[in-house]
């Protein structure tokens, strides 16, 4: 049987900025308890789990703070940055994520 993952709180907990309600306003609990009954369903042949943590850095290349165009500021939400609008330098790293 293939490894199941589980979902991190930082996905359950509507304060918290990834949080996944989905079409019910819990989607990401309803998974959780969906996971849960299905382990409980199947221990008799779930041989091992092996969970895994998807951890992050409070600055990476898809936080918005990465980058700043000429003007110093930053994308807006969901703006798409291709390869080449970094080497034409419509796009570039933020000089202070390099310092951090």
């Amino acid at each position: 049987m293939p490894p199941i993952g589980r979902r991190s709180k930082h996905f359950l907990y509507p304060a918290v900025e990834l949080f996944v309600g989905g079409r019910s306003g819990i989607g990401a609990v309803d998974d959780n308890r969906r996971l849960c009954e299905f382990i409980y369903r199947n221990l008799n042949v779930i041989t091992q789990i092996c969970p895994t943590m998807d951890t992050h850095q409070a600055i990476q290349i898809f936080h918005a703070i990465f980058f700043v165009d000429r003007k110093g500021e930053h994308p807006a939400p969901f703006t798409l940055i291709s390869a080449e609008d970094v080497e034409k330098g419509v796009w570039e790293v933020n000089p202070e994520v390099i310092k951090a």
